[in-house]
């Protein structure tokens, strides 16, 4: 318990967690604690098509030359973009373009964004990636997962791996041990709570969360991510709420 205190600390002082001002930002820092189980999430048998072990490599930055922000961030927007570098259990590097849109929405060209970002990506390591596209808006019927263009002949059909985050299973979600599950639940439960939520209705949602959260059997460093991810995601709009959910966790750490 004294680690996950620590790593609970730790996580409060990384700079993921701690000055970005949209929620979808919140959900890209966490994306990194997790990936080994957004994988297994998002790939049926993922634990024998990738070495899970190996550790992965988050190529923000070679994604950035490719992307500049000037260019993929021209008006206030709610998705992000990640590109990881894994490996295949043959040992093979395997890249992956991560997606989260979180507009209630989507746009026509979010697809044709995702498909941009397939084809530089193949352009440029030579490697064909697999995209996945998560979207939290609160429209659980619209999320796209293909682009198709044709002209004169010629035609192509983009198909991408796609999935919404009201459309998932609370029950599945609840009852997983995948971290990356967790951090759907708590999107999920963000998204279904009211817009004017009050800040003592809101503390019970987290602390509820929070109880969950520790009944499940997962590893303390993700557990730490988890709940950090938790305490930032959907904030109070008192601040000194914040100082009673902290009290609240460290009591509920002592009980365990």
């Amino acid at each position: 318990m004294h680690q996950l205190n620590s790593n609970l600390s730790s996580s409060r002082s990384r700079e993921t967690y701690s000055w970005y001002p949209r929620n979808e930002l919140f959900v890209k820092g966490i994306i990194e604690d997790v990936f080994d189980d957004f994988l297994q999430y998002s790939f049926c048998g993922a634990d024998k098509l990738f070495d899970l072990k190996r550790g992965f490599d988050f190529l923000d930055d070679e994604l950035e030359l490719l992307f500049p922000l000037e260019d993929s961030w021209k008006e206030p927007v709610s998705h992000i973009d990640k590109l990881v570098r894994g490996y295949t259990a043959e040992g093979e590097d395997v890249y992956f373009l991560v997606h989260y849109y979180a507009g209630d929405n989507p746009r026509p060209e979010l697809s044709e964004r995702v498909f941009n970002y397939f084809f530089k990506v193949w352009d440029f390591y030579g490697e064909m990636p697999t995209s996945v596209l998560f979207t939290g808006g609160k429209n659980n019927d619209i999320y796209p997962c293909g682009f198709a263009q044709k002209y004169l002949g010629s035609k192509m059909d983009f198909e991408f791996n796609s999935y919404n985050v009201l459309a998932q299973s609370r029950h599945k979600l609840k009852k997983s041990n995948n971290s990356f599950a967790k951090v759907l639940l708590i999107v999920k439960t963000a998204l279904e709570s009211p817009e004017n939520i009050e800040d003592e209705q809101l503390l019970r949602l987290k602390l509820n969360l929070t109880r969950h959260l520790l009944s499940k059997q997962i590893p303390e460093r993700k557990m730490a991510a988890l709940i950090t991810f938790l305490r930032y995601y959907q904030r109070f709009h008192n601040t000194d709420m914040n100082g009673a959910f902290e009290a609240a966790i460290m009591k509920l750490l002592t009980e365990e």
